[in-house]
Formats: structure tokens, sequence, C-alpha cells
């Protein structure tokens, strides 16, 4: 595994200006850790339930998630087959699948 993600963060449905971030992350990071990294980052203060969507693929859209990334899976109503705990999966798990 070599060094840090550089990641580009945008918030969907903002424009002039359009909100990101530019975050240097660890491949071992949990997305559990994650979440407080982007809570920091964009100056929130965790007052909204959140889930992590891991897809296909940008492009493919219209394909649904492969599986949902949260905090409290048993209560997603998401399925349970496609709901996974955050703090149990690393972004290299998700972003270096082959």
């Amino acid at each position: 595994m070599a060094g840090n993600y550089l990641l580009l963060v945008s918030l969907s449905g903002t424009h002039n200006p359009n909100i990101t971030r530019i975050l240097s992350i660890p491949p071992t990071l949990t997305f559990s850790k994650f979440h407080f990294v982007l809570q920091i980052a964009f100056g929130w203060t965790e007052s909204h339930m959140h889930t992590f969507r891991v897809e296909v693929s940008a492009t493919e859209a219209w394909q649904p998630p492969l599986l949902y990334l949260q905090r409290y899976p048993q209560d997603s109503g998401l399925g349970e087959d496609k709901t996974k705990d955050e703090k149990d999966h690393t972004l290299a798990d998700i972003l270096e699948k082959e």
C-alpha cells in the first residue's frame, strides 16, 4: 500500500461557490473515522444521520449500490446483506478492490 489517498470531496447541490475540500487520508482509516474527518473539514457538528454509499462507478449511477456503510447498520432498513458497519471497513477495503 502506497501513501495517502488525496481525495477531492464536493458537496452536491452547491454552486457559486462550489463547496469542496481536498483531504489527504491514509488507506487504513476506517469509514467511521473518515466520518469524523469530514465533520472537522466541513465544520459540521454531527447533527445528522449519514451513510456512505458504495457504487459500481459514477458513470453507472443507474445501478443499485453495492454496499452501504453506516454507524448503526441494523437500524438502516436498507437490507442486511448490503448494509455493513462503517467501523469494520477501511478506505483501502473499498478503493483497492480488484
